[in-house]
Formats: structure tokens, sequence, C-alpha cells
């Protein structure tokens, strides 16, 4: 999946360019200037995990690594939902909430995939605990 900003893909590239050129302050400041919309993308995770790697940021790269194997995880649960997989989708992100309990993206998706598979009143419960989470500090 590819950026659809064509501006965002452009710093994309720059902080590639940078880390090519084992700039990794550089790459980072390319980075701020994706849009807050993006910067969850894979791709951009991808980027920000090797830019804490060259830093040694360690503990932020273990970070950057929970939040894209989250992201993964939705994708991988959407393509198994539009494979009419639905019950697969939903128990692999069901295996996954409590390991990222914060993650409302993970709810949302649930509760659609109850939705679709006709338990409204969990849909109800897990879209209800997601917008909560949304509360939480």
């Amino acid at each position: 999946m590819k950026l659809d900003d064509t501006q965002d893909h452009f710093h994309l590239e720059a902080a590639e360019g940078w880390l090519g050129l084992a700039d990794w302050k550089e790459a980072n400041e390319e980075l701020e200037n994706i849009s807050p919309a993006n910067r969850a993308h894979p791709e951009v995770l991808c980027i920000r995990w090797q830019i804490y790697n060259a830093a040694e940021k360690w503990e932020a790269a273990a970070e950057i690594s929970k939040i894209f194997s989250a992201a993964m995880a939705i994708y991988v649960a959407n393509s198994l939902h539009k494979s009419k997989r639905t019950d697969a989708a939903r128990d692999l992100l069901l295996s996954l909430v409590d390991t990222f309990p914060a993650n409302c993206r993970i709810r949302y998706s649930l509760a659609c995939y109850a939705s679709q598979l006709g338990d409204f009143k969990d849909a109800r419960d897990l879209a209800r605990a997601g917008v909560l989470s949304l509360n939480e500090p």
C-alpha cells in the first residue's frame, strides 16, 4: 500500500534517502513533515523504526514495532474478512485486543466484524469500549 498524498510520499522517499546516507537526524526531520493522517502508515512506521534503530533508541524502536504489529494485524484481519473469513478475522483481533488495549482501531474492527456476524450486542459493547479507550490518558 502506497501513501496517497504526493507530498507525504516525497517526504518518505527523502527520509529513505537520508537513511541511505547514514543521516538519521535528517531522515527524522523529513518524517516530521508527513501529515498526521499518514504517520501510522506501515511504510512510515518502517522508516521510523529504522531511524530509531540508527539512533540506538531501543525503547522507541520497540514501541514502533508494537504499533506496526497492530497495524499489520488489522490489515490481515481486513483481508480475511474480504475473503469471506470474518470469523477468522475476528479471532485474530480477539487474540490481540489485550496486547494492544489502547488501540481503538482493533476494537472498532472487532465491532464491525461482530455486526457482520449478527452479534449486535457484542458489536455495541466493543464499539463502546473503543470510544472509552479514546478518552483514557
